[in-house]
């Protein structure tokens, strides 16, 4: 018995590292939604959709919308401000940066893998439509496994609008 508890302890470690990498943290570039409060009119309506746009377009959008009410802001459709929000879905190794910032090179290694990995983004931009003045800009980033969005677009959300 002592033998066969030693032998899944070992089996459970060896596949340890290949299981981690299931659900990897969502990483975001840190900046933080301003408060209502910060405001002068917290009242919001999204960009409309392209036509043609995918499933995980209108998802990330929705979902977007539901955080920033959840937060106080006013949907309406003669509101002040403007939130776009871009999503992208590409391989893994793709690199994310704003226009200031250098693109990291250098090849990753090869690992076994149990699934093709792809890299979800969601970038979100408030614009003050007065004066064109971006009020707010962020994305956020994770790569996961599967074609399912819709299990991790909330974790997404809440990392974009910080």
């Amino acid at each position: 018995m002592v033998h066969q508890k030693h032998l899944w302890r070992s089996l459970a470690l060896s596949f340890a590292p290949l299981m981690s990498g299931c659900a990897p943290a969502v990483q975001s570039n840190g900046a933080h939604l301003p408060s209502v409060s910060a405001l002068a009119a917290p009242t919001f309506f999204t960009a409309p959709l392209l036509p043609g746009h995918d499933a995980y377009v209108s998802l990330a959008t929705d979902a977007v919308r539901e955080n920033l009410v959840s937060r106080g802001y006013v949907l309406q459709p003669d509101a002040r401000y403007r939130v776009d929000v871009g999503v992208a879905v590409g391989a893994r190794q793709v690199e994310v940066v704003r226009p200031e910032e250098k693109p990291v090179s250098g090849q990753r290694r090869a690992q076994i893998a149990l699934c093709r990995r792809e890299k979800y983004v969601l970038s979100v931009a408030i614009v003050d439509r007065t004066n064109g003045r971006i009020v707010f800009r962020n994305s956020a980033s994770t790569s996961r496994c599967g074609n399912e969005p819709r299990k991790f677009v909330q974790e997404l959300v809440r990392a974009a609008l910080g």
